[in-house]
């Protein structure tokens, strides 16, 4: 299999990945991303939408550290977007 098959095997969307992070888990990533104000905004959301109830001190630390800002500010100076859409793969 050549490099270029393989990465289109694994090649997948920032929500996608984003659903292999079990709560608790930590997350590091780099700039190789391609895409990473979308990553952060989806990672956002699923915060705020897990039933976790231990996501307040999270969200709290979020908040605290102007995270939104920050999510803002990087697609204002044109690191990316923060739109994104999930898609059911099967």
């Amino acid at each position: 299999m050549s490099y270029q098959e393989e990465y289109q095997q694994k090649l997948t969307t920032a929500e996608k990945a984003v659903e292999c992070v079990d709560s608790g888990m930590w997350l590091d990533y780099g700039w190789s991303v391609c895409t990473p104000v979308a990553l952060d905004k989806a990672c956002v959301d699923l915060v705020y939408a897990s039933p976790d109830p231990g996501k307040s001190h999270l969200i709290e630390r979020m908040e605290s550290r102007h995270g939104i800002h920050t999510l803002e500010h990087a697609e204002a100076i044109g690191l990316g977007s923060q739109q994104y859409r999930l898609v059911e793969l099967k």
